[in-house]
């Protein structure tokens, strides 16, 4: 993607100091965003933007100052086909992370909705931090997540949702149930209730996969919601039907048609600012920037961080200890 001069600079915004690596962090996160929007288009599947992507391309035309993420929601018939379609038809460098990864190596408990990446570790990191307009870190991704249809059988669905509730009990609590020798006696009620063996290795990856085949089960309804989000939002099922382009920084982004409806059902007066308020650390990367730090000081590279991106974009040096 094209970035104007300035976009790679320091800015500030509605009183927010964005600095310089965030920047490369959301040119990163747009790279990807575009490479899915192009499998998307190429397989008839619609996706939309959603909560504080939602909200920044509503009111900012872009990221809210703010915010590190791009967050991408999909109804759950078009999530399940896009999980299908994305190993085969990702470009080389790009992967699958999370409990719908097909490798070990990219599972993770810690996160349970679908994740586009780009691992540093498949590319020459000279060509990835060019690509990347300068991010040096290992992982860049997107998150998308599913919108599932909500029973009218309000008996069904709360039995539904205290399932999946006790699945995301068990994962957050792993350790303290653990120490406390509990864990087995937690995994054996769960896995009575459910009706389901749970195999005990990668056992966290395994129940965040049964709460996402629980959160699925019911395949129409007037409602929908995000079944594994702690949260208890439900969305009008016809909001989601029709989409909307809006620009977003140097490009567009679909949102749906209703969005106003959706916006005030997450954040009730929406047009209002309120920093501070991401859901996770901000800046997303910082554990792994202080890595890379780390690395840096390894290979004895004099330079900051930000010194050490602009020298290899530059051409000024290039790297080949990482």
């Amino acid at each position: 993607m094209e970035f104007n001069s300035d976009f790679l600079k320091k800015e500030v915004r509605c009183g927010f100091e964005i600095p310089v690596m965030m920047k490369r962090a959301w040119a990163a996160q747009m790279e990807i965003l575009k490479i899915i929007d192009e499998i998307c288009k190429k397989n008839n599947l619609r996706y939309f933007a959603s909560y504080g992507t939602l909200l920044g391309a509503v009111r900012h035309k872009g990221y809210i100052p703010w915010d590190d993420d791009i967050d991408l929601g999909m109804l759950r018939e078009d999530y399940m086909k896009l999980i299908k379609i994305l190993p085969e038809q990702l470009p080389p460098g790009f992967v699958v992370t999370g409990i719908h990864a097909e490798k070990p190596e990219y599972q993770t408990a810690e996160t349970w909705q679908l994740m586009v990446a780009a691992d540093r570790d498949l590319w020459d990191i000279n060509e990835y931090m060019k690509f990347f307009h300068g991010y040096p870190y290992k992982y860049v991704c997107v998150d998308i997540f599913p919108f599932d249809y909500v029973s009218n059988d309000e008996e069904e669905y709360k039995l539904q949702k205290a399932l999946i509730q006790k699945g995301s009990l068990i994962v957050k609590n792993w350790e303290v149930l653990k120490k406390a020798n509990v864990l087995e006696k937690y995994l054996n009620d769960y896995e009575a209730q459910t009706g389901v063996t749970l195999p005990r290795e990668n056992a966290k990856v395994e129940i965040l996969r049964l709460m996402d085949a629980l959160a699925r089960l019911n395949q129409s309804g007037e409602k929908v919601e995000v079944m594994l989000w702690e949260y208890i939002l439900h969305y009008q099922a016809d909001w989601f039907q029709n989409t909307v382009n809006m620009p977003f920084e140097n490009t567009e982004i679909p949102v749906p048609a209703e969005y106003d409806r959706v916006l005030r059902t997450v954040y009730g007066d929406y047009l209002q600012p309120v920093k501070g308020t991401a859901v996770h650390g901000y800046p997303f990367y910082k554990e792994m920037n202080e890595i890379f730090e780390q690395q840096l000081k390894d290979a004895d590279v004099p330079y900051t961080v930000e010194d050490f991106c602009e020298k290899v974009m530059n051409d000024e040096i290039h790297v080949d200890w990482v």
